[in-house]
């Protein structure tokens, strides 16, 4: 709806995470979002920036956000080798799956896909459409070179703009300290 807020960070990281959902394990991750993102915050704070006590990864609220995740990661496991599918391989769960069949490996490569994925793309896109909005006239080249892609699917080749764009943002608004940056 028109003049609603919208909390940017948290609407990317439920589309960036039914992203990785649908292509890396063939699943959405339900209402496991949420506690990944909030898992994720709680071990930088504690471990990156040194900002909240070492206690705070043995509370009831953190473990049962890690349960809740092991939740989802053992569902999406199981729905993957439940049957032959995995034989395909046709997602991420099927490789981890092919390598080590007790499903073990594929519970952590969807976690470790998840915690990796959802905070740092959400955040720089985030930022993107922020530095977007401020800027009109590189959001209409950013749109031409989308509109040009769109047509014969040379993303890379025709999105130069976009690429230099999306590089100056992650530069000017690193999302983690543990990532440098390069202009």
């Amino acid at each position: 709806r028109g003049r609603k807020r919208v909390d940017m960070v948290t609407f990317l990281r439920g589309l960036v995470a039914d992203q990785l959902g649908a292509v890396c394990m063939k699943m959405p991750p339900g209402d496991a979002v949420d506690a990944l993102a909030r898992v994720a915050d709680d071990y930088m704070q504690v471990h990156v920036q040194h900002s909240k006590p070492a206690f705070l990864l043995r509370s009831r609220g953190h473990c049962e956000r890690l349960d809740a995740i092991e939740r989802m990661a053992a569902a999406a496991v199981a729905g993957r080798s439940g049957s032959d599918t995995w034989r395909q391989r046709n997602c991420l769960i099927d490789d981890l799956l092919a390598a080590d069949p007790t499903g073990k490996q594929a519970r952590t490569g969807v976690i470790g896909t998840y915690l990796a994925g959802i905070d740092n793309l959400a955040g720089t896109l985030a930022f993107l459409f922020a530095e977007l909005l401020c800027r009109p006239e590189s959001m209409e080249r950013v749109r031409e070179e989308a509109l040009a892609a769109s047509h014969d699917g040379a993303v890379f080749e025709r999105a130069a703009w976009t690429v230099s764009v999306l590089r100056e943002t992650m530069r000017l608004h690193p999302v983690s300290p543990l990532l440098p940056r390069i202009a």
